[in-house]
């Protein structure tokens, strides 16, 4: 994998392609931010700029100074952002955002309920260790109706389906017998 900057200079005039043409180009593989720099003044260029995904646009000449600051300024914001994500990928296939509560499976959108949502949170949460029934039910669920190992048990079978992990080869989630599960996605 190709190593990715914090943050991006860009000027928009280079000698073959343009600087809209490369902030264009890096749009469609990055979110870092991306400054322009330019002695191009026009309102149309900064829109332009904007519109293809510049965080910010800078005018020759520029001082240190401020450049420096509209970096530190961009460079939070980023990782501030970065870290709300909160995205984990397992395999290329399975991606849970946990600020989201959105769970993907090839790309597409797993419709969990509420319930299933905590309980495949807080395996994720565990990776690799074993997460107890009664670890599972205080995470699930308040309505004490419904505790009991049975219970983890089918909506655990719900997830798996939806997520398209057979309990018998499992990928992610391993059924450690009489003690509950484990998430470990297989390498």
């Amino acid at each position: 994998s190709r190593d990715q900057p914090d943050l991006i200079l860009l000027d928009v005039m280079l000698p073959g392609h343009d600087g809209f043409w490369i902030l264009e180009q890096l749009r469609s593989y990055t979110d870092v931010p991306i400054i322009l720099l330019t002695a191009r003044t026009l309102v149309e260029d900064r829109v332009k700029g904007f519109d293809y995904g510049a965080v910010d646009y800078i005018t020759k000449p520029f001082a240190n100074e401020e450049l420096i600051a509209r970096i530190r300024r961009r460079l939070g914001e980023y990782q501030r952002r970065a870290a709300r994500r909160q995205v984990h990928s397992f395999d290329g296939k399975l991606s849970v955002d946990f600020a989201a509560h959105r769970v993907m499976v090839n790309g597409k959108p797993v419709n969990l309920t509420p319930t299933e949502w905590r309980l495949i949170h807080r395996l994720i949460q565990s990776e690799g260790q074993i997460v107890s029934f009664e670890e599972l039910l205080s995470a699930g669920w308040s309505d004490h109706k419904f505790r009991d190992a049975a219970s983890i048990k089918v909506r655990i079978s719900h997830i798996r389906k939806k997520i398209g992990d057979p309990p018998f080869h499992s990928r992610y989630i391993h059924t450690e017998r009489e003690q509950g599960y484990r998430f470990e996605p297989e390498q």
